[in-house]
């Protein structure tokens, strides 16, 4: 959680931070060159508040990344990844988790975009208003409507969609609609941990 670290803590990722596990310096110590930022929105501000605590967290990291532009970028893309490792800098993607962060409005999806953000959890642990969570009631048996606008305008603008958090329905959904590859950027397989971001074997 670094980015909310950086917003609420006014943090110098360029220094060595006193607690947790994510700076610079522990990420080239590391030999670490790609690190995804997770803007993490809180469950509880949906449906009203979501949207200003993400532009919150992209405009605090962001500036963060930026004042340290001598040892990491924002990457957007697979070429930029490559290009910014090249150099000897950390690339540093940035990903929403949690759909509700768009508070139902494609446009705020696209406007996330446009500040760098290259990927999105669809849920965290609430069902939102076009999507199930795994650690929710359901309330549209996976995706509705919106929901599949959702995957296709990620689809059309580039952002990768990652189903962690989702429920099974909402996963076999996403993969009807979805025309690029998926991800799913932390969770495993119930076979081994049936917590409940993990994936059945089908």
């Amino acid at each position: 959680d670094l980015a909310y670290r950086i917003l609420y803590e006014g943090l110098d990722i360029g220094e060595r931070l006193p607690a947790g596990h994510c700076d610079i310096p522990r990420l080239q110590e590391g030999g670490v060159d790609v690190q995804t930022v997770a803007l993490f929105i809180q469950n509880f501000l949906y449906p009203d508040n979501c949207a200003q605590q993400a532009f919150a967290l992209i405009e605090a990291t962001t500036k963060a990344i930026e004042e340290n532009s001598d040892s990491a970028e924002i990457a957007r893309t697979g070429s930029d990844v490559e290009r910014i490792v090249a150099s000897g800098k950390i690339a540093m993607p940035l990903a929403i988790e949690g759909g509700h962060a768009i508070e139902n409005d494609l446009d705020l999806l696209r406007q996330f975009y446009e500040l760098g953000v290259s990927s999105m959890t669809l849920t965290h642990n609430v069902t939102h208003g076009w999507a199930d969570s795994g650690a929710d009631e359901a309330r549209w048996s996976g995706l509705n409507d919106l929901g599949r606008e959702v995957v296709r305008e990620m689809n059309r603008l580039g952002m990768v969609v990652d189903i962690s958090h989702v429920s099974d329905e909402t996963f076999f959904d996403v993969l009807e609609v979805s025309e690029d590859p998926v991800i799913a950027s932390h969770s495993g397989v119930r076979a081994i941990n049936p917590h409940r971001r993990n994936m059945s074997d089908e």
